[in-house]
């Protein structure tokens, strides 16, 4: 996994704790067939200090029944169609983190995802965010798929790269897109950034 970095202009650390509640927010529209594996992988996390926090963003399948079968062990929130951002900005609303792990439904973390996340704003005071490498994989290929083995699979697969920052102030200031740009699932924020 690849950890890479944008770091703010503020020195002090963007987390009061070595140990902070993550916010893990699963945006969800209609993705009945992939949701349980995104809420499994969340609920799966090695690191305990987690809220899991899944926003159907007014689904027509059967999402929310598939939401509601995991009882208390997440924050379920059901609102009316408004659009990923919509979906994300209401998750946000309705967590406590000082981490925020994003997470399409269609998606899944490795078991370290949010272990090595804390372990990487922790070792960098002053980043507000930071991304990683996502396997090749298509959404097709989390159904009806054992998740423990298609985790081993990923897991086989890990990069071996360094973390390293990547600052992509200086080419958003001379009107240039980055040369990538992570993926939902990818990102990772301090709540003082989000803020």
């Amino acid at each position: 996994m690849i950890i890479d970095s944008q770091s703010s202009n503020l020195k002090e650390s963007s987390i009061s704790n070595k140990s902070p509640l993550v916010s893990i927010l699963i945006n969800n529209y209609n993705y009945a067939l992939y949701i349980s594996q995104a809420i499994d992988s969340a609920l799966g996390q090695t690191y305990i200090n987690t809220e899991v926090i899944v926003v159907d963003d007014g689904s027509t399948d059967n999402s929310r029944e598939i939401i509601e079968s995991y009882g208390n062990k997440i924050i379920p929130v059901f609102k009316k169609n408004g659009g990923q951002a919509s979906a994300i900005n209401t998750g946000f609303a309705a967590s406590k983190g000082e981490i925020i792990c994003l997470l399409d439904a269609d998606d899944i973390f490795l078991p370290e995802k949010v272990s090595t996340i804390v372990d990487y704003f922790n070792l960098n005071p002053g980043i507000d965010w930071a991304f990683n490498e996502s396997a090749p994989m298509q959404s097709e290929d989390l159904v009806n798929v054992n998740l423990n083995q298609l985790i081993a699979k990923i897991a086989g697969q890990d990069s071996e790269d360094l973390p390293k920052p990547i600052d992509f102030r200086k080419q958003i200031i001379n009107g240039k897109f980055p040369s990538f740009t992570p993926s939902t699932s990818n990102l990772c924020f301090s709540r003082r950034i989000l803020e």
